[in-house]
């Protein structure tokens, strides 16, 4: 503070008539001149404890937030009209300017304050008709009154709406008719010396009677002004009925004191919190029962004697100091200071501590720390109050137990399911290759029967494999986004050729159709948006006999700046019902039990259909009518490729021409190996074999091949390492490489991208699933 006012020119300022001050920027009132003091009736020692908040009304909280944003943004603020609290309890309407200035490397505000109601300017001495509006407009009721004889010449709107009077009805009366106490010889007597200026202004207490009879205490401020030309009175009045009400009751208050001291000692003696005060520097003046029993310490060992530090860890209160000085950028010295910094900051101070009781037994406690404050808000002590958390803290180890636990056990299961699938998935892939081989070549019509039915139940079985397994993923949040640069269009082309297989035997058309906006490239997960799509329409296959089933896409500009893909399936197919629609999307949920054996299938396509919609950011709703069919529409945000990005995508590392295709299967399975080339031999390719990674590199040096069929788990070295190895060897000129798994996990679908295969197809291979990873080949040669 000295250094703030050698800096200065007090002298000067202590001459000046206008209220000047100077604040930090927590409005802690550091330097005020006498003007200022007076002004609101306090001493300059006085104002020295005062905050700035303390002199302003609440109501005035939003314009002093704008005014320090003003000031923040232009190191400047005002001029503002607002009101200051005087030290007898009314308002005094005032005029602040102020800017930020630099003292000894610190910021502080200056500010000028004028008073308002009785400033000496020529804009209200000299002509007050010149400020109608404003008077008009104030908050402080306002009299001007004749100067002979005290008659009401306007009384603004805040003094006729207080005391109920109309205007006309106003100047008919006197001041006297309406404050019983501004009469008589005492009165006169002060207003001689003002006419006489011997005072600048005169300051009464009075009650102020309205219309209806009742009363008002007041502080009025009269002074002489001119109106219309002429000399007046102009009165200040400040209700504060408020005040001396507040008064009478801290007076009433004062008579209940001792028992409310002796009221709140029961409490502190009945707690069961431990309850500790200190005096300001930190010795301990109170230790309530509950402090004596969570502690081991009788009252009379501590009370005068000891500080709190007593019972605490050392270690963390210099932890917590360190994190304490943090929050309120100031180094705190281990000690009492570290108990209070946030309080005397004020900040909520409640944090878990650590209370070594007097045997030595660490206790867990929940401490919140408050400032005890006299009638002047003057911290005089703190008070602690804490409660043993001890069995909280059990549960919330248990709970962490219990959590890590279930961790694990999903962390097993999802091990154990990717395991299964790869264990299951192997040998299907033995058996629907094989079936669907041996269909295209075998004439006996029972033999073919047969085959069918093995290759049908051992789709169904392979659906509810995959169906378990991405339920599986999506709770354990295993299922990841991979956006990459595609052909939309393309992906719903395939889709509907891929499907249109499965129309066999039912008369249903299966169209498309675009709105001519939606773009061919997009950037999205190509994988997901495949799954949804063909969830959506098997399920439409599958519950429609005769019509159409109809994808229809749009695209919309949403307000974040995103592109929002639009896509429904529609069916003519049986419907749902309103009330079956609600929990349709629920896992293991179908519209109804008869659906089940009717239909088949697990009820989870739609519920894992819901959750990839909402992974990627995106929503999902039906609309349907039993009997009628259904439209399932869902929305994604999508963003639009260039086709620079999509060529680049789709030519990555492969500048070769593709015919003939050479191609080299990489497979550890005997029987997968003659699935895989058999149904390649089935599409035109002779292929050759190597039994693992290592293989793979030998034959890739002996001979150029144009095609990689690459098994990701396997012997010697897996298809991942070969992976690495063939990019790292061969650099651009190298063969397209096509990942064939049993595991249909998530994790081995984006390994298999980040090593740089460009192409995934899951076990069990079919003779589609190898066509379309060849059709991606071929279009990537283009």
């Amino acid at each position: 503070m000295k250094n703030i006012l050698s800096s200065l020119n007090i002298e000067l300022f202590e001459a000046l008539e206008i209220g000047l001050a100077i604040n930090d920027l927590d409005g802690n009132l550091l330097y005020v001149n006498k003007a200022y003091s007076n002004l609101i009736g306090y001493t300059q020692a006085e104002v020295a404890e005062l905050s700035y908040w303390e002199i302003t009304p609440k109501k005035y909280t939003s314009m002093e937030e704008k005014q320090l944003e003003l000031l923040e943004s232009q190191k400047a603020y005002g001029p503002y009209d607002k009101e200051y609290i005087h030290k007898n309890g009314s308002l005094i309407p005032v005029r602040l300017n102020g800017k930020v200035i630099e003292i000894a490397g610190k910021s502080y505000i200056w500010s000028t304050v004028e008073d308002v109601s009785f400033s000496k300017s020529k804009e209200i001495s000299a002509n007050l008709e010149s400020t109608a509006d404003l008077i008009e407009k104030a908050v402080t009721e306002i009299f001007i009154l004749d100067f002979a004889n005290f008659k009401f010449l306007y009384v603004n709107e805040a003094a006729r709406e207080n005391i109920g009077y109309l205007m006309s009805e106003l100047t008919s009366l006197t001041l006297e008719d309406v404050g019983h106490e501004l009469r008589g010889e005492k009165f006169s007597q002060s207003i001689a010396t003002l006419k006489t200026h011997e005072v600048d202004q005169l300051e009464i207490e009075s009650k102020i009677v309205r219309k209806d009879g009742t009363k008002y205490d007041s502080v009025i401020k009269l002074k002489i002004a001119s109106y219309q030309g002429k000399p007046c009175y102009v009165a200040y009045i400040n209700d504060v009925t408020t005040i001396k009400s507040i008064e009478r009751k801290r007076n009433e208050a004062l008579v209940e004191l001792d028992k409310s001291l002796q009221f709140q000692k029961v409490i502190q003696q009945g707690a069961a919190y431990a309850i500790i005060a200190t005096t300001v520097d930190g010795i301990i003046n109170s230790f309530n029962p509950a402090a004596e029993r969570l502690l081991g310490y009788k009252q009379e060992d501590l009370i005068g004697k000891e500080t709190p530090a007593l019972f605490h860890d050392l270690e963390e209160v210099v932890e917590r100091s360190e994190k304490y000085g943090k929050i309120i950028n100031e180094s705190i010295e281990p000690g009492f200071k570290t108990f209070k910094c946030l309080t005397d900051a004020r900040i909520p101070n409640e944090d878990e501590w650590t209370y070594i009781n007097k045997s030595g037994k660490r206790i867990p406690v929940l401490l919140s720390i408050t400032a005890l404050k006299d009638s002047k808000s003057v911290t005089t002590g703190y008070l602690g109050i804490a409660k043993d958390i001890t069995e909280r803290k059990l549960k919330e180890v248990a709970l962490q137990n219990a959590i890590e636990e279930a961790e694990r056990a999903l962390e097993i299961k999802s091990e154990f399911l990717a395991n299964m699938s790869h264990e299951v998935r192997t040998p299907m892939n033995g058996i629907l290759g094989m079936t669907s081989l041996l269909m295209n070549d075998v004439k006996d019509k029972e033999v073919l029967e047969g085959l069918e039915i093995i290759n049908k139940s051992a789709l169904s079985l392979l659906g509810i494999i995959n169906d378990i397994l991405d339920l599986s993923k999506i709770e354990s949040g295993k299922f990841k986004i991979n956006p990459i640069h595609f052909s939309f269009k393309n992906l719903i082309s395939d889709r509907i050729k891929v499907n249109k297989a499965a129309l066999s035997g039912k008369s249903i058309k299966l169209e498309s159709s675009y709105n001519r906006d939606v773009p061919d490239e997009i950037y999205a997960d190509e994988l997901r948006l495949e799954q949804v799509i063909n969830n959506l329409l098997s399920n439409a296959i599958k519950f429609t006999f005769s019509g159409e089933i109809r994808i229809t896409v749009d695209i919309e500009k949403g307000t974040d700046s995103k592109n929002y893909i639009i896509c429904s399936v529609e069916d003519s197919g049986i419907g749902i019902s309103k009330d079956q629609q609600e929990n349709i999307f629920d896992s293991f949920t179908q519209a109804d039990s008869t659906t089940t054996r009717r239909f088949g299938g697990t009820g989870l396509g739609l519920a894992i259909t819901r959750n990839l919609v909402e992974l990627m950011g995106g929503s999902i709703w039906l609309e349907s009518t039993e009997g009628e069919g259904s439209l399932f529409t869902f929305k994604v945000p999508v963003e639009v490729s260039s086709q620079a990005k999509i060529r680049k995508n789709e030519t990555k590392g492969l500048p070769y021409e593709a015919t003939p295709i050479k191609t080299l299967v990489v497979e550890d399975n005997l029987v997968n190996q003659k699935v895989v080339c058999r149904l390649l031999s089935k599409l035109g390719i002779t292929a050759e074999v190597a039994a693992n990674g290592q293989e793979c590199l030998e034959a890739l040096r002996k001979q150029k091949f144009d095609l990689v069929l690459m098994d990701c788990h396997m012997p010697v070295l897996d298809g991942f390492e070969a992976t690495r190895a063939i990019l790292k060897e061969y650099k651009e000129d190298r063969p397209y490489i096509i990942a064939v798994t049993a595991s249909a996990m998530s994790e081995d679908v984006a390994r298999c991208h980040e090593v740089g295969m460009d192409s995934f197809v899951s076990k069990p291979v079919s003779i589609n699933s190898i066509r379309e990873a060849l059709v991606k080949f071929k279009k990537s040669l283009k």
